[in-house]
């Protein structure tokens, strides 16, 4: 692959892993502790996480100096935003994946929370992919790839017991859709490229870039439909 203009990072920061360690440690905590106490609306309380992480993350990076961190959140809040529209598809049109009614606001028929919750999932292993680049952007888009793949679909194998998400009418291996995992695989690779790409662009073009990353996914998910669920 070309050599970006933004350097990749040549070796790992201890001082910003353990800084993102320790962010998401006492986020998981939060997120454990706000999702087994049954206080209020279920969609709300996914509300309130995924904003506390949209804004802890940014203040946490710029107070410890960490502008990648920032960086890359800058990118995965519009890409997620924009994953509402493969969600919905999947809803709304194939009928394949159930979002139950858990309270709060709702896009077509898809939680508000999902509007943030890809941020929550992409983030930390993206930000990983890239310490684990060593200066090779080849090297980063397959750790972004095994990494992204492996987040996502241990999140299909255990947030449908929240509930939060469920798949209907599809083949499955335990409670996982067979269809979504090479799309789920593909995007871990085509967000860490598009992320890489856009590093020093105008937001136009970091926007875009994000849209037509939540559009190759949703192509991906119809043509993986198609081939596992068509014949």
């Amino acid at each position: 692959m070309a050599a970006l203009s933004s350097p990749l990072p040549s070796r790992a920061d201890g001082r910003a892993v353990r800084d993102a360690l320790a962010v998401h440690g006492a986020f998981g905590a939060i997120a454990v502790a706000t999702l087994a106490v049954p206080v209020g609306d279920l969609g709300w309380r996914l509300l309130a996480l995924v904003v506390l992480y949209a804004v802890a993350l940014p203040v946490a990076g710029h107070w410890r100096g960490h502008a990648d961190w920032v960086r890359l959140w800058a990118f995965l809040v519009p890409l997620s935003v924009f994953q509402v529209v493969p969600d919905a598809f999947l809803t709304a049109v194939l009928g394949v994946l159930d979002f139950p009614d858990t309270g709060g606001p709702r896009v077509w028929e898809v939680p508000l929370a999902m509007a943030g919750m890809w941020t929550v999932a992409l983030w930390p292993p993206l930000y990983a992919a890239d310490r684990l680049a060593r200066g090779s952007l080849t090297r980063g888009t397959v750790w972004a790839t095994v990494l992204v793949g492996m987040v996502l679909v241990v999140s299909e194998a255990t947030l449908w017991a929240v509930p939060i998400w469920q798949a209907s009418g599809v083949a499955m291996a335990g409670s996982i859709a067979l269809y979504v995992v090479l799309p789920e695989v593909l995007l871990g690779a085509v967000a860490y490229v598009a992320y890489r790409s856009t590093i020093g662009k105008g937001l136009t073009t970091r926007v875009a870039a994000a849209a037509l990353v939540a559009l190759v996914y949703l192509g991906a998910l119809a043509a993986a439909f198609l081939l596992v669920e068509g014949g």
